[in-house]
């Protein structure tokens, strides 16, 4: 996890461990996602609920979680969206998963400073690998 132009809790972020859990429940028959929830420690403050797509792959399954640029952030009215985008993928066929994003966002009243930029990337294996060729 990256972070500029932010000062948040720099002894959480630089010293510990980050982790990162994702919840999958996706449909056997059809492979439907059913539910999809996940879960990063220390939370960046700006991951908010959002719209959302999926794509299917050969592979697996991708959903993007967006905000639309020049909205305002739902849960900071100062901020307004600049890039707001995090992409949950699963792969069928190795268990393994990743999340990667980018959320930018830029101060509502424009004053030069401290706008929050947050960039995300973790990768790691499902414990249930069932899916094979």
């Amino acid at each position: 996890m990256n972070r500029a132009k932010q000062t948040l809790n720099k002894d959480a972020w630089d010293k510990n461990k980050k982790d990162v859990t994702q919840y999958w429940a996706i449909a056997d028959s059809s492979e439907d996602l059913l539910k999809l929830d996940y879960v990063i420690e220390p939370a960046p403050v700006w991951i908010t609920q959002s719209d959302w797509r999926k794509e299917k792959k050969e592979t697996g399954l991708v959903v993007t979680h967006f905000l639309e640029n020049g909205a305002i952030h739902p849960s900071y009215p100062d901020y307004k969206v600049d890039v707001y985008q995090l992409s949950n993928e699963i792969n069928w066929f190795t268990g393994k998963a990743r999340i990667k994003g980018d959320i930018w966002l830029k101060r509502v009243d424009g004053k030069k400073g401290r706008d929050p930029k947050i960039e995300i990337l973790a990768k790691g294996n499902c414990e249930k690998q069932k899916r094979k060729f």
